[in-house]
């Protein structure tokens, strides 16, 4: 195929596209398929003659100045040698960059340079096939129907050099190519623009919106612009500040406080509970017998051990100053040891609780006043450790 003849052919191609068509508005990061047809002259080295082929690229829109595509094109040419020495097919592997003219305007010229592998095989000819590398030559265009459309027309002419064993040599294998570019993804086409306002609409502007709602994101009935503890979790009661209430100040919110009444500055740990524990148990006079109304302190008792298992400490019983000292400390002894008798009973290790009489020597009270008397007939749960 001479010169003239691809000229004629890419400028008929091109004549027709913008005859008939207009942008196409491809976007930067569309990808594409771009199914065509081929038709490849032969270097006269390799005695074939000029046919048509199919073609297949896929590429990507880089920007608006660049394209990428790779592509893959087999023709199948008649044998020129005399003799039965069969078809010669030709099928060649290419990786292209096209450089995009005017990619705004109907009608988009391109440049393409490219690498890529040629194979060729003589049907008929044994151990004919030769795999070579190839550099491509060309220059194109691009037209598409409208600017809201996904597709163009594709058009293409240059020239494929190559080299090839046995003998052959360099060879020029001038094509030219016609196909449509289909694209996929990429930004959608821009809505026209609104139309001016009217005078009248200017004159008359629309009610402003009304303001959004407090956002509340933690729902605790707290906006989260007066909310200082935001993340609150949901049924908990709060204070004004959106955060968990802690009535006996503790530092242990309500939630969490198994200790709710601890005495203001006590020293406490994770679960609100204080070093010292006042268990009120009632006894009868001069007895250590545990008195039934004081089970359900004992029982509150028990669940806190169970709750913190590693507390531990020591029971201390402790009498008022009535009696004589001797019988005063062994009263306050039998007295703590039936308090962790009950303890035990109710599935406390043994281990964990130790027991002290202390009688009448500390005192916490005054003993010549009744009201103070009953203040010093105490037991009270002293612990070791306020590690959880």
């Amino acid at each position: 195929m001479n010169h003239r003849t691809v000229a004629a052919a890419l400028a008929a191609a091109g004549g027709m596209a913008v005859a008939g068509f207009a942008h196409a508005g491809a976007d930067v990061g569309s990808y594409f398929v771009s199914p065509g047809i081929l038709w490849v002259s032969p270097d006269n080295k390799l005695d074939a003659d000029a046919a048509y082929g199919a073609r297949l690229g896929v590429g990507k829109v880089i920007n608006q100045n660049w394209d990428f595509e790779f592509a893959y094109s087999d023709t199948k040419h008649a044998s020129g040698i005399a003799g039965p020495t069969g078809d010669f097919k030709l099928g060649f592997t290419e990786l292209d960059l096209k450089r995009v003219f005017r990619r705004d305007q109907r009608f988009n010229p391109f440049l393409d340079v490219g690498i890529g592998l040629v194979t060729g095989k003589r049907q008929n000819v044994v151990s004919s096939k030769s795999n070579e590398a190839a550099l491509k030559l060309g220059l194109g265009f691009l037209a598409g129907a409208a600017q809201s459309a996904r597709a163009q027309i594709v058009g293409d002419a240059g020239l494929r050099l190559d080299k090839f064993g046995a003998g052959i040599g360099r060879t020029v294998d001038p094509y030219v190519g016609l196909g449509v570019r289909l694209y996929l993804g990429g930004k959608s086409p821009a809505a026209p623009a609104p139309p001016a306002p009217t005078a009248a609409a200017v004159a008359a502007p629309p009610p402003p919106a009304p303001p959004p709602a407090p956002v509340d994101s933690d729902g605790d009935g707290v906006p989260d612009n007066a909310d200082r503890c935001p993340n609150t979790p949901a049924g908990t009661r709060v204070d004004a500040t959106g955060c968990e209430l802690d009535g006996d100040r503790d530092g242990v919110v309500d939630r969490l406080d198994r200790c709710p009444t601890t005495p203001a500055g006590d020293k406490v740990d994770a679960v609100g509970c204080g070093l010292t524990i006042a268990l009120q148990v009632n006894f009868d006079t001069n007895s250590a017998t545990i008195k039934s109304d004081s089970y359900a302190e004992l029982d509150n008792f028990v669940e806190f051990l169970k709750a913190v298992p590693s507390a531990s400490g020591a029971l201390e019983g402790h009498t008022d100053s009535v009696g004589s000292d001797a019988y005063n400390q062994s009263l306050s002894q039998r007295r703590a040891d039936s308090v962790k008798a009950y303890v035990v009973g109710k599935g406390i290790v043994g281990g964990r609780i130790e027991v002290r009489g202390y009688g009448e020597s500390r005192p916490v009270a005054d003993n010549t006043t009744t009201e103070g008397r009953a203040q010093n007939r105490r037991v009270q749960f002293v612990r070791s450790s306020l590690q959880q």
